[in-house]
């Protein structure tokens, strides 16, 4: 998470994988304005075209060094 979450900006961080922990979370994105927008141009960076494009990309890039 730590790739794609700004916190304040498209998210926040909980420290452990508990309700309590999730709940804490939560309540703290009531004090943030989170942006739409950039929330979006994130989640394009991890889109399977994104990742299928670059995953070629690397694997040209390793045929082209063994030739």
């Amino acid at each position: 998470t730590i790739d794609y979450i700004r916190v304040g900006e498209n998210g926040v961080f909980f420290e452990e994988q508990t309700v309590e922990s999730l709940i804490s979370g939560i309540n703290k994105l009531k004090f943030i304005e989170l942006n739409g927008r950039k929330i979006s141009t994130t989640a394009r960076r991890f889109s399977a075209i994104n990742f299928k494009d670059t995953f070629k990309h690397v694997i040209m890039e390793k045929i082209n060094e063994k030739n």
